[in-house]
Formats: structure tokens, C-alpha cells, sequence
């Protein structure tokens, strides 16, 4: 769903925050568990997302990833361009649409494998690859993958499919998608840019977990239509959101779960010098799931 997008000042966002930090009673069947299980299940009622305390994902992991995707988006444009042909998309670099000029992108299936980042490395950084950002996109990948298997569990269990989980899990593609939008300044002289960031969309996946560096733009829409600014409660958690795939999966999560609208936006009011404010940077972890 897309639609324009109409800047004005949010309000700020406390989403539900869930703590499904991997400690020895995070089992299924244990009374924690089925705790979190239906404080997921009510969040994605409510707000159709969550954030989520994951400490399987170090804040060394954190700030290494994003320093390898820093090291990334600063390659040269041919060298990005280079790294899929055109007709591999979603796969590969999309870079500064002309209706976005302010964004580009890259993209990559399966990055929970070792061996397709270390392939994705070796088109960027032919003269040997680069084993730092192949470590770093491939652990933090391969984490964020068992986060997300969790919460589809228990998804699935909060409304009795537990029989169906493992055929669940072995149907699961996964998609890394990495964002970087340019900050667009304004000031009291300046108006602002009705066409910056990311417009008014759902994520048609089943499941998006979302990881942003310390530059806060996204927002959410909430049950009265109202756009808020998602403030984090900690630099170290995630954003998981429902997507459509989810709703129409099967009929009881589809009367249920309320759908997500985001968009992003890299807007800042100038308070500095123009060198001093930093980019915004994106992840997003794409689940599918086929049956």
C-alpha cells in the first residue's frame, strides 16, 4: 500500500517492548515462554509490531555491522552496480532512484549462509574479497534469523498450529536488505521535502525484523491513522513487524493481527554543522515463508 507522504512534526512511539533475550528458560513449554508468547501475540494485535531485546546480538556485533555496511555504501558506484545484473533484483544494488534520490540500497537472499555472503564479498571486493564484512553480515544475519524463528513459533503456537511449526520453519526463505538515506537538512529558511525517505507502504514479507543505527527515522501509523516517531527504548533492540504474507497465511492471524504501516524518513532540522549529522542506515531482515 503506498501512498504520498505528508511531513509534519510526530509524535513519539513506545512500542510494546519484549525482552526475548536467550536465557536457560526461554524454552518451549516453560512458564516464561508462554508469557512471551502472548505478550507477541497482543503487541501484533495492537500495534501489528514490537520491539525486541535480542542479546544473542552483541553491541560489538551491532556497531561492526554497521561499520562493514558504511564501508559498503562508500564503494564506487560501478563497483556497486557491479555486484548483480539488473535482472537479479531484488537482489544487488539499487541506487538513487529519481523519485529518491536521497536513498540507495542493497540487496541479498539467503544471508544466514556463509557461503552466499562470502560470494556477494567477492563481486564488491574482487582483489580477495572482504572477510571482516563477510563475518560480520553472515553472524549477525544468521542471529537475527533465530529471533525470527522464535516469534513465528510462537506465533504459530498463540493460536494452536503447533503442528504445523516445523513445515513452517523448513519453507523459510530469508532477505537482507540494507538502506542508506542521505540526510536532507532544513532549516527556518527552507521547506521541507515532501518527497524524502521511504512512502507509506506494508511489507509484503511474513515476517520483517528491522535494525537501525543510532539515526532515528522510522514511523509507524497508529489505529487512529496518526503518524508517530518510533523512539527506541534501547539502542540494541529490533523492530519486528507482521507483514502481509502473514495476514493472508491463515484465516484466524488475519482477523487478528492489526497490519503495520511504516514509512522512513532522513529529515533533521539543521542544529549543526552540516558535517555533523550522520546518514541513516537500515536493515532489514526479510522472512518468507512458502507452503
Amino acid at each position: 500500500m503506498v501512498g504520498s507522504i505528508n511531513i509534519e512534526a510526530p509524535s513519539d512511539l513506545k512500542l510494546p517492548f519484549i525482552d526475548l533475550s536467550a536465557e536457560p528458560d526461554l524454552k518451549q513449554g516453560t512458564p516464561r515462554w508462554d508469557s512471551l508468547k502472548s505478550q507477541v501475540r497482543k503487541a501484533l494485535q495492537d500495534y501489528g509490531c514490537f520491539e525486541a531485546s535480542f542479546d544473542r546480538v552483541s553491541s560489538r556485533l551491532r556497531t561492526d555491522v554497521f561499520g562493514s555496511l558504511e564501508d559498503l555504501f562508500d564503494l564506487p558506484l560501478p563497483t556497486k552496480q557491479a555486484s548483480f545484473p539488473p535482472e537479479a533484483f531484488p537482489q544487488g544494488y539499487l541506487g538513487r532512484p529519481p523519485a529518491n534520490p536521497f536513498f540507495e540500497s542493497f540487496g541479498l537472499n539467503d544471508p544466514h549462509l556463509l557461503d552466499v555472503v562470502q560470494n556477494f564479498s567477492d563481486r564488491l571486493w574482487p582483489q580477495g574479497g572482504n572477510p571482516s564484512f563477510s563475518k560480520n553480515v553472515h553472524s549477525m544475519s544468521k542471529k537475527v534469523s533465530e529471533l525470527d524463528q522464535i516469534v513465528r513459533t510462537m506465533i504459530l503456537e498463540s493460536f494452536g498450529l503447533e503442528k504445523y511449526v516445523d513445515e513452517h520453519m523448513c519453507f523459510t526463505n530469508y532477505h537482507l536488505r540494507v538502506m542508506k538515506y542521505e540526510v536532507t537538512v532544513a532549516t527556518s529558511e527552507t521547506a521541507l521535502d515532501p518527497k524524502t525517505g521511504l512512502k507509506v507502504h506494508t511489507d509484503k514479507s511474513m515476517i520483517t525484523t528491522l535494525c537501525q543505527n543510532e539515526v532515528d527515522g522510522l514511523e509507524l501509523q497508529n489505529k487512529r491513522g496518526e503518524w508517530v516517531k518510533f523512539k527506541p527504548t534501547s539502542r540494541s533492540s529490533f523492530v519486528v513487524l507482521v507483514g502481509d504474507s502473514l495476514h493472508v497465511s491463515h484465516f484466524s492471524i488475519r482477523r487478528v493481527f492489526l497490519f503495520c504501516m511504516t514509512r522512513y524518513l532522513s529529515l533533521a532540522r539543521m542544529h549543526a554543522s552540516i558535517s555533523s549529522i550522520k546518514a541513516s542506515i537500515l536493515i532489514r531482515y526479510i522472512c518468507d515463508t512458502w507452503l
